[in-house]
């Protein structure tokens, strides 16, 4: 017995309707759509939703417009906005490697300078100050990542109280 299976007519417009998180049709249309086809050879095509009509799928490629047989699909994926989520990740990777490095570097040459008994201690702390900008700037960065990051999720919430209750 081979278990259940879903017409992949029936799945394809199910993922294309439902956009991944529950949007009707219209709130898909003219968004960025990946379609993954059934047979292993043929290539992915990417490009803008046009339309779902008559059982087909119009999408806007590079090469025109074209249209997909949904039961040739394996597979549609929806892009939803999502401007600050890989935004917010970047700016606190940079924010935190600024903030890392001169730490370290700061750290290991002052740690020499203390080393180095002819050299007075005020000396030192005089030394660090172009290291503490560093680490300025990094908090900064990575305090700005930390507010992308939460300006995503209140988005994200924002978002999914603005959709329709969906039903089982």
């Amino acid at each position: 017995m081979r278990g259940l299976r879903v017409p992949a007519l029936a799945v394809a417009l199910a993922a294309l309707v439902a956009g991944g998180c529950g949007a009707r049709t219209s709130d898909v249309l003219g968004r960025s759509v990946t379609l993954v086809p059934r047979e292993g050879g043929a290539p992915k095509a990417k490009g803008e939703l046009l339309a779902v009509d008559q059982g087909r799928i119009w999408v806007r490629t590079k090469e025109g417009v074209r249209d997909f047989d949904p039961a040739a699909l394996r597979e549609v994926r929806v892009r939803r906005h999502n401007m600050t989520g890989g935004w917010a990740v970047r700016w606190g990777l940079v924010g935190g490697l600024t903030f890392f490095v001169s730490l370290w570097v700061g750290g290991f040459l002052q740690g020499l300078q203390w080393n180095d008994v002819t050299i007075p201690f005020i000396d030192t702390v005089k030394f660090m100050q172009p290291f503490w900008g560093a680490r300025l700037l990094g908090g900064i960065l990575m305090f700005v990542g930390i507010l992308l990051f939460f300006w995503n999720v209140l988005m994200t919430y924002v978002g999914r109280a603005e959709r329709p209750a969906e039903t089982a």
